[in-house]
C-alpha cells in the first residue's frame, strides 16, 4: 500500500517536472527567435555550457549581426591640382598612392551611410570636388559615389545616406577625393568621419 502511494507521488512529481520543462521550452520559442532543430539544441538554451563547447544560442548570434560604424580620418595636408587623394582610418595625411589606407572587412554586409567632414584653413575656390569609395582597388562610381560639391567654404561635408555597396569577408575599401584644377587650392585640410555597415 505504501509503495502504491509512493509510486503515485513519484508519478505526480515526474508529470509536474515534464510540464514545467515543456512550459520553459514553449516560453523560449515564443520570447526568443529560437531556431533549434533538435533536443540537444533546445537543451543548450536551457542549460548553456560554460566549458569549451560551442553554445547554440541564436538570440545572441542575431544581436551580433547588427549595424556597426567605422571611423575614418586624414591628418593635415593640402590637396594638389588634378590628383586623387586617398584616405582610410589610419592617422595619416591624404595620399596620392592607392592601397596604403585599406580598411578590411571580416564579414559580409552593405555600406549604407557615409558622413565625412573636411575642414580647410584656407577654403579654396568652388570647383567641382567629389568623394567616392574604392573597393578592392576599383573606384565604385555608381554604388559607392558619396557626393560632389562646388563650394568655396572652409567646411565641406560629404554625405550619403542611401548607399548600398556590398562587401564580403576579405574585401577592403579606401576613400578617394578627386581634386579639380583649383584656382585657389584649399590649404591645411583635415578630414574626419565614419561609415556604417548593415547586415
Amino acid at each position: 500500500m505504501k509503495e502504491d502511494v509512493l509510486l503515485k507521488r513519484q508519478n505526480k512529481i515526474m508529470a509536474l517536472g515534464i510540464g514545467i520543462l515543456l512550459l520553459c521550452i514553449t516560453m523560449l520559442i515564443i520570447v526568443y527567435p529560437v531556431q533549434a532543430i533538435s533536443i540537444q539544441e533546445i537543451k543548450s538554451y536551457i542549460f548553456p555550457s560554460s566549458g569549451g563547447n560551442t553554445v547554440n544560442n541564436y538570440y545572441y548570434s542575431n544581436v551580433y549581426y547588427s549595424n556597426y560604424t567605422i571611423a575614418v580620418q586624414a591628418i593635415t595636408s593640402s590637396p594638389a591640382n588634378n590628383v586623387l587623394n586617398y584616405f582610410g582610418n589610419m592617422p595619416s595625411a591624404l595620399g596620392t598612392t592607392a592601397g596604403q589606407n585599406k580598411i578590411y572587412f571580416n564579414k559580409a554586409g552593405n555600406i549604407t551611410v557615409v558622413e565625412v567632414y573636411q575642414y580647410s584653413e584656407t577654403a579654396g575656390t568652388a570647383e567641382k570636388y567629389n568623394l567616392t569609395i574604392v573597393k578592392n582597388g576599383v573606384r565604385q562610381d555608381s554604388l559607392g559615389f558619396i557626393k560632389e560639391l562646388s563650394v568655396s567654404s572652409n567646411e565641406r561635408i560629404f554625405n550619403n545616406y542611401t548607399l548600398c555597396l556590398p562587401v564580403v569577408k576579405g574585401d577592403y575599401i579606401e576613400f578617394v577625393f578627386r581634386n579639380p584644377l583649383w584656382v585657389t587650392n584649399p590649404l591645411t585640410t583635415i578630414v574626419g568621419g565614419y561609415f556604417e555597415v548593415s547586415p
